[in-house]
């Protein structure tokens, strides 16, 4: 298996992208969707502005590319419990106890 490195550039970019998620999601989750603008979320994962928008063009796609990556999380997650060891029940007494974590 070939394990490809990223460069130094796009390490930083996948942390910057990380730091804005987590401060989106805090906000998206404590004001909602309508009640958030750029610039709160630019101020709360200590960007500029026109940084954030150097990721993303809206906050339409910020929250897009969050569902979008937990989706993703969800469904490897519930995958290897499925494709995971024990028989039909126990996979499936897994699969109801791990939702509450994963959701």
């Amino acid at each position: 298996m070939t394990k490809t490195t990223l460069s130094r550039k796009e390490r930083e970019r996948l942390q910057h992208k990380k730091e804005i998620f987590a401060a989106a999601l805090r906000l998206f989750s404590s004001k909602g969707f309508h009640n958030l603008t750029m610039q709160e979320i630019a101020q709360a994962s200590e960007f500029a502005v026109g940084t954030l928008y150097n990721f993303f063009e809206s906050k339409d796609d910020i929250f897009e590319e969050m569902a979008n990556n937990f989706g993703e999380r969800v469904v490897e997650a519930l995958l290897a419990i499925i494709d995971g060891p024990g028989s039909e029940v126990e996979r499936l007494k897994t699969f109801m106890r791990s939702q509450p974590r994963l959701l």
